[in-house]
This record gives structure tokens, C-alpha cells and sequence, in this order.
């Protein structure tokens, strides 16, 4: 049920009683509830598993009647002023129950190489894993990636239009004084200006969509000329950055726009998302579900690359396919589903959503290590040496030091040591995955994205990351050979 349906359903029917009829009609209420709970919870202990089976000529019906009921009492703990009924149905087997069922549906309508996109909607809880099953799969290309023979894409696949780039001399000196390039489409030309006086959006995408390159090579003009129009389209005199054309092939320059990167999104005016499965699946007449259940399951929210792109940006939008939309979409009810299934807005120092429901921080945001362990699960990169610089900006960092550094391990270690606070549990846990060998690092993780952590966070208990390795107090119990 979308929340405009569950609104038609319930609004007559919990419009203002009198006072003197509430209890009587919670009192019935809620007996319903325990009534239809008892039966659910039994369905659930003997028929789960057969559920799960393709076929089953109950599935849909159980599905459909726990997920009113649920929604029935959700309503019902404002609507009556008693939650009853809602505890009821938390201390049940069916809240759990139906999302498991849910994610049986998924897999068996997504398929098993979806398994991250929805461990992420689970996340969200009841009500958009329950829209995601009446939706077709999102479309995700970035697992089709190939480093190898990676070439750029035409907007159209029948497009055979020319390269454009722009100037690599003019990219390369502002990167050699410290600035940060940007490009304007001028005719048919690609024009390079100083950022410095130049507002500018930074595109943020996926390779895996055809935007992948570097300033030597550039893009297809089809592509250029839709990201020129989308640039004007959100910010005054269309300058854009996009990695593709203002990061050199040349390593100098190469190492110094990385240097600039962090602070290129977070100067920037607006960060725009480009993705193709949320493009061609969203519009601007999208319901709100839907456009929060694509970026969720985009291969945009797969990258780790991203998440910094996402953290730093001022605003933050979404190219759709007729339009673009801004994160700020999500203010009110919706907001509160983006927060945990967009995990990475709690972390924003900029997120207009959060004033817009009354949730003002006194203080900005700040993203720490232990904040990024639950931020990096499910995330990739093509290069997991680069892991290390992809994170610094979210730490609040120098990545300066981290790309002269070679090495995934060196590179790992000095980013610890950086941050100087992490959680001790990060030394005990994950104990089955890849440390560092390193002297004094044994313990440290090698890519912070690939564990499965076993452990609630946050952590209360901090350790201290000094050069000859890690300080903390820990309670060690010791058991006798046999």
C-alpha cells in the first residue's frame, strides 16, 4: 500500500471520534488485533518456509493481510492514542516474518545477483520492501563493468557523433596552482574555466553508465551536450565538473586533481547525480516510493566513490528522465525511510530535509569511522587500493598524503593513523577477513567495506592508533590447553 492509498483507507475511518468512543473502539480494536495475530503467528511457525516456495497458493494473501494489519496499527497508535495493538504486532512473529517473506518474493523476482540492493531495502522496513515487490527490477549496469576494454558510451546507442575535450594545458595549470577546473559547453566547444569564479555543479555518476574517460580522451559530444543541458538547467552559466574531462591521464596532474577532489564536491553549487537505471526508470511525476526505491537500489549507491560525492555535496539532486530532483524531495513522512535506507544523509553537513522535519542538529554532521563502517557495506571499487583516498573526504582527512603513498596497505595504515580515534571492537571483529602485514597492523582491516561486521555499532569504547600500533583496554579471557 503507497501512502496515498493507506491515507484513503484510514483518514474516514480515524477522523476525530469523540472522546468518549475512543476507548470503547481501541478496546475493540485491539481485541481484533490479538484475534487476527494469534492465527498469523501460528501460520508463521508451521507454513513459513512452504511460503517461500514458488507457487504457493497463499503467499500473497498472507503477505497482503499482515501488511494491513501492520499498517492498521501503526495508525491506530496515533489515530487512538493507543498502541496497544502496535505492541501487540511488535512482539509478534509477523513484523520480522513478513519482511523475511518479502525478501523471498525479491530474490525470487530479482534474482540472487540483486542480493545487496535488497539487503538495502530491507533496511527500510515494511513499507517500501512491500512496494519493491509490485515493482520491476531497477536497472543496474555497474556490475557489467569491465576495466580492461572499458570505452566510453553515446548517449543513443546508434549515435556515432565525434570526441570532444577540452584544453589539457589550460586543466593541467589551474591543477598545478591549486584550483579546480570546470568546463562550459561554448558552441561546439568545451571551454575551461577557474571555478574560483565560475558557480559550478559536479556530476557525480557511474562508469558503468558511459561517462568514464579523462581530459586527453574526452566524451562523445551526445554526451557532453546532455550534460551541458542539464548544467544550465540547475546553475547559472552551465559549468560543470565531471572527472572524465578535468582529470588528467598525465599521474602529476592525475595525483593533484585527486588531491582537489573532496573539496571539489563540496564546492560546488549543486552535486548532480547521474544514473542510468534511476534516469530511465524515474520522472518527474515519479512517486515518491519510487524514486526512493531506485536510488536505493541504484548501482550509484553500490560505488564507494560515491559516498563521498553524496556526504559533501551542498545539494544534492537526481537527474531523472525528464528533469531533476532534489534530495529535499524527501522532506516530511518520506524522510524518515531515506534516512535509513539512505544511510548517508544523517551524515550531511549540508541536508536542507533534516530542518525541513524539525530535526536541527546544534551541530553539523560529522562522519567518523565508526559511521562509516555501516556506510561502506555493500559498496565496491575497481581499484581497492584507492578505498583509502575514496573515504578521506568523509573522515574530514588530507587525502595529500594518502595518494603519495602506493599501496593498498600503506595507504590503509596512514588513513588509521590519520584518524587517530577508531572503535576498538574494529581489532576483535571481522577477525575471518583480510588484515594488513603490517608490523604493529596486524589487527587492522584491510578494506573496511568488505567485512561483515559482528557487532552492534556504535561502539562506546574507543582505541587510540598510534604509529607502533593500537592502544586500548580490553578484558581477555583465557582458556586452559586440553
Amino acid at each position: 500500500l503507497s501512502g496515498e492509498k493507506v491515507s484513503r483507507l484510514i483518514v474516514p475511518w480515524a477522523r476525530s471520534p469523540a472522546e468518549r468512543d475512543v476507548s470503547v473502539l481501541a478496546q475493540s480494536f485491539n481485541h481484533r488485533i490479538a484475534q487476527a495475530v494469534s492465527v498469523l503467528d501460528a501460520t508463521i511457525m508451521s507454513e513459513s518456509i512452504k511460503l517461500l516456495n514458488p507457487g504457493h497458493p497463499h503467499a500473497y494473501k498472507f503477505l497482503t493481510t499482515s501488511t494491513t494489519l501492520i499498517v492498521l496499527s501503526t495508525c491506530a497508535r496515533t489515530a487512538l492514542r493507543d498502541a496497544t495493538a502496535y505492541k501487540v504486532l511488535d512482539q509478534s512473529r509477523i513484523s520480522l516474518g513478513t519482511i523475511e517473506l518479502y525478501r523471498g518474493v525479491l530474490y525470487r523476482q530479482w534474482s540472487g545477483d540483486m542480493a545487496f540492493e535488497i539487503e538495502r531495502l530491507t533496511v527500510g522496513g515494511l513499507a517500501l520492501i512491500a512496494y519493491a515487490a509490485e515493482c520491476k527490477p531497477t536497472l543496474n549496469r555497474s556490475k557489467k563493468v569491465n576495466p580492461a576494454d572499458y570505452k566510453p558510451l553515446h548517449a543513443k546507442p546508434y549515435c556515432t557523433c565525434g570526441f570532444v575535450k577540452p584544453s589539457v594545458s589550460d586543466i593541467k595549470n589551474l591543477l598545478e596552482n591549486g584550483r579546480i577546473p570546470v568546463v562550459v559547453m561554448d558552441g561546439d566547444k568545451l571551454r575551461v574555466c577557474d571555478s574560483t569564479n565560475h558557480p559550478y555543479i559536479a556530476i557525480s555518476h557511474v562508469w558503468a553508465d558511459g561517462l568514464g574517460s579523462m581530459t586527453e580522451v574526452g566524451l562523445p559530444r551526445c554526451q557532453i551536450t546532455r550534460i551541458a543541458n542539464l548544467a544550465r538547467q540547475v546553475v547559472a552559466g552551465g559549468a560543470f565538473w565531471l572527472d572524465a574531462l578535468c582529470v588528467p591521464e598525465d599521474k602529476t596532474a592525475r595525483k593533484r586533481a585527486i588531491e582537489l577532489m573532496a573539496k571539489t564536491y563540496e564546492m560546488a553549487e549543486k552535486v548532480l547525480v547521474t544514473d542510468g537505471g534511476i534516469r530511465e526508470q524515474c520522472s518527474l511525476s515519479s512517486p515518491k516510493e519510487d524514486l526512493l526505491l531506485r536510488i536505493t537500489t541504484s548501482g550509484w549507491m553500490q560505488r564507494i566513490w560515491t559516498l563521498q560525492e553524496g556526504v559533501l555535496a551542498r545539494e544534492l539532486v537526481f537527474e531523472v528522465s525528464n528533469g531533476v530532483v532534489d534530495i529535499t524531495h524527501f522532506s516530511g513522512a518520506s524522510y524518515t525511510i531515506a534516512l535509513k535506507v539512505l544511510a548517508f544523509l544523517q551524515h550531511r553537513p549540508h541536508d536542507e530535509a533534516k530542518q525541513k522535519v524539525g530535526q536541527i542538529c546544534p551541530t553539523p554532521p560529522r562522519c567518523n569511522f565508526n559511521d562509516l563502517i555501516p556506510l561502506l557495506r555493500h559498496r565496491k571499487t575497481s581499484k581497492p587500493e584507492d578505498e583509502p583516498i575514496a573515504v578521506a573526504g568523509v573522515l574530514g582527512v588530507s587525502s595529500s598524503s594518502l595518494v603519495a603513498i602506493h599501496g593498498l596497505e600503506n595507504r590503509m595504515r596512514e588513513l588509521l593513523l590519520q584518524c587517530r580515534t577508531i572503535p576498538r571492537s574494529v581489532a576483535v571483529t571481522g577477525w575471518n577477513s583480510k588484515k594488513l602485514a603490517l608490523p604493529g597492523f596486524s589487527w587492522a582491516p584491510a578494506s573496511v567495506s568488505e567485512i561483515l561486521w559482528g557487532t552492534e555499532w556504535p561502539d562506546p569504547f574507543s582505541a587510540q592508533v598510534t604509529p607502533d600500533g593500537l592502544r586500548a583496554l580490553y578484558t581477555v579471557i583465557r582458556f586452559p590447553d586440553t
